[in-house]
């Protein structure tokens, strides 16, 4: 089953009660989350993030660290020449934070977040993570869902609250926490 992967129907409603259970199970399921934001050139277009990220309280008191990366789950960040507007190698134009899924994590962004696809202090595309491995990604502004489910009561438990589509996984889908915040991580 862990092979399988799941967009989110286009059919679903995304509403503030089905992103709440979603994020019921997700956070019943997870060791940890992540969110992430663009910095420094994204496209042409300079978005600077100077000082550390002002997450609300609940988050803040779950933080552990913070990586800067080339890719993540589906997105990966090239600079440009500034004059022929080429990409050029991938650069670490994403802040990823990593923070403990806790009950007071939960609450921290059930208050903060509208629906699956919200927007925190500028972070973002949140994903869930599980004995190491991502099991729930987002792309906020894609308004995409991937999901990964471990089992299948997993696969169960989350289509009670969406329809999903089964499609092929794409390259740079499979995250493992430990190859960006080390072996300790993911456990």
């Amino acid at each position: 089953m862990h092979e399988k992967c799941y967009r989110l129907s286009e059919s679903t409603a995304i509403t503030y009660e089905n992103s709440t259970q979603i994020f019921e199970q997700c956070f019943a399921h997870a060791n940890y989350f992540t969110l992430t934001q663009q910095t420094s050139y994204f496209c042409g277009y300079e978005r600077v993030f100077n000082k550390p990220s002002v997450f609300p309280k609940g988050l803040i008191d779950n933080f552990i660290a913070e990586i800067l990366t080339a890719n993540w789950h589906c997105f990966q960040i090239f600079d440009f020449d500034k004059e022929t507007g080429k990409p050029l190698l991938p650069f670490a134009g994403l802040r990823v934070s990593l923070f403990k899924a806790t009950e007071q994590a939960k609450k921290a962004i059930l208050q903060n977040a509208n629906n699956i696809f919200f927007t925190i202090e500028s972070a973002e595309d949140i994903c869930f993570f599980a004995n190491n491995q991502l099991f729930l990604g987002t792309l906020s502004h894609e308004f995409m869902c991937n999901f990964y489910p471990q089992t299948v009561e997993m696969f169960e438990q989350f289509s009670k609250y969406a329809i999903w589509q089964e499609y092929s996984r794409l390259l740079g889908e499979k995250i493992l926490l430990s190859d960006f915040f080390g072996e300790t991580i993911g456990e």
